[in-house]
């Protein structure tokens, strides 16, 4: 199997996100969408192709430690031994905006924007106000986005790209591209059943299951046997992600993980209705 997942059936969402950073009228794009999507890749795919057009990239992560930093996602640019908090910034913008000889102009990604401490969003907010950089952030849907970071792209003109899971037949093509060759139907749809389209689950179940022998190519079809066996950093980060929910919605999946097939009349009886939407 390829190390690097093609991004079969995002051909469409790509050139969106090209456009925006072509655009000189836009100061870059938003990519937004559900944890294991795809936004990161789309993000880092596109700068990969704008370095092959003559940009300087630059990428950086928004993270939950990095979020208690100053300047914490951006910290690789920062002046060391700088103690004014605005002479700091001023340099950090140098540093990220800086244009190497050879190069047109400078691309700049930001993963998990919506972590991003107020300084770094205010540094981040400089460098658009000013035009310095195209701008490439993701951010996940249904976290709470700073006002700092809601700024960066409100005081500009930012385009929306909302990045749903891929499609059935998304998730077919995408199989049969990383694999080489045809999957059988109901390998794929057994697949599909378990991750409703999400990427990074998708990818990390494949890997798994060729390494344990439970994908095989048989008779030029890739089929599958056995049960399914997630990984142990898959569970981890579902887990996590699990305990970060609020305890009402945490009743609704642990009532589903019990009774489920379970009428929806029934789940709103024996839990919180609003928290049964919100789960949804």
């Amino acid at each position: 199997m390829a190390g690097r997942w093609p991004l079969t059936g995002r051909s469409e969402e790509m050139r969106h996100v090209e456009a925006a950073i072509t655009t000189s009228r836009l100061s870059g794009i938003v990519v937004c969408g559900p944890a294991g999507v795809g936004k990161s890749r789309l993000a880092r795919e596109t700068l990969q192709r704008a370095t092959s057009g003559g940009c300087e990239v630059r990428w950086a992560v928004g993270t939950s430690s990095a979020k208690a930093v100053p300047l914490g996602a951006f910290a690789e640019w920062a002046a060391p031994g700088e103690t004014d908090t605005l002479g700091l910034v001023r340099g950090l913008v140098d540093a990220l905006t800086s244009v190497p000889p050879g190069r047109t102009r400078v691309v700049l990604g930001v993963d998990d924007a919506h972590l991003l401490d107020d300084l770094s969003a205010f540094a981040l907010h400089l460098i658009v106000r000013q035009g310095a950089a195209k701008v490439v952030m993701t951010v996940r849907d249904g976290e709470p986005i700073p006002a700092g970071v809601l700024e960066v792209w409100r005081a500009a003109d930012f385009e929306w790209l909302d990045l749903p899971p891929l499609s059935r037949e998304d998730t077919f093509a995408l199989l049969s591209a990383t694999l080489g060759g045809p999957i059988d139907p109901v390998a794929a749809q057994h697949l599909w059943r378990l991750t409703r389209g999400n990427a990074l689950y998708l990818h990390n179940i494949v890997e798994q299951g060729l390494c344990d022998g439970l994908i095989t190519l048989e008779n030029r079809y890739w089929r599958w046997s056995g049960d399914p066996v997630v990984p142990a950093d898959l569970v981890e980060m579902i887990e996590a992600r699990v305990a970060a929910l609020p305890a009402a919605v945490n009743d609704v999946i642990d009532a589903l993980a019990v009774a489920e097939p379970i009428a929806l009349q029934a789940l709103q009886r024996i839990a919180d209705p609003a928290a049964v939407e919100q789960a949804d």
